[in-house]
C-alpha cells in the first residue's frame, strides 16, 4: 500500500500507482492542497511515473470556489508524473476532466472510462491493475486514517 487518507488510497506497483479516489467529500476547501501533496510526491519518493485515478465514486463538483481551490494542485498532481490516467463513470464526467487538463496547459492526461482502457495505457494486465484497485477499496472503517 502506498498512501492512505480519508480522501484518497494509493497503491503502488512499480512505476505505476493506483490512485482510488474515496466517495468523502472535502470537509473544508483548505483540505484540497494537503489532500493532493502526498500524490504529488510519490514520484520523488517511490519512483513512481505513471498513475491511474479512478474517480468513479466521487461525487462530481464545479462550483467556482472549489474549481478555484483544486486547479494548483490538480496541475502539480500533473505535472509530476510522465502520464496520468483519469477513469471516471461518466461522458460529462470525461469532458470535465478533459477540459481541466485544457485549462491546466497538460498534455500527459488520457481519460478513460474502463479498467482495461486504463491498464493498456500504463502497460499493466487490467486483472493486475483491477486487483490493486481491489485491495485499496476496503470500507473507509477498515483502514488507517494517516492524513
Amino acid at each position: 500500500m502506498g498512501t492512505t487518507s480519508r480522501y484518497f488510497r494509493v497503491a503502488v506497483d512499480g512505476p505505476v500507482a493506483a490512485i482510488w479516489r474515496t466517495p468523502t467529500p472535502y470537509a473544508r476547501l483548505e483540505d484540497v492542497a494537503p489532500a493532493f501533496a502526498a500524490l504529488i510526491e510519490l514520484p520523488r519518493r517511490q519512483g513512481v511515473q505513471k498513475f491511474v485515478m479512478d474517480l468513479r465514486d466521487v461525487a462530481g463538483r464545479n462550483d467556482p470556489r472549489f474549481e478555484q481551490a483544486v486547479s494548483g494542485p490538480r496541475a502539480a498532481l500533473y505535472a509530476a508524473y510522465e502520464l496520468a490516467v483519469v477513469l471516471v463513470s461518466s461522458p460529462i464526467g470525461a469532458l470535465q476532466l478533459q477540459r481541466h487538463a485544457r485549462e491546466d496547459g497538460v498534455h500527459n492526461v488520457l481519460v478513460v472510462a474502463s479498467v482495461p482502457a486504463a491498464a493498456g495505457a500504463v502497460q499493466m494486465a487490467p486483472q493486475a491493475l483491477q486487483s490493486a484497485f481491489d485491495a485499496i477499496r476496503t470500507p473507509l472503517g477498515n483502514a488507517a486514517d494517516s492524513r
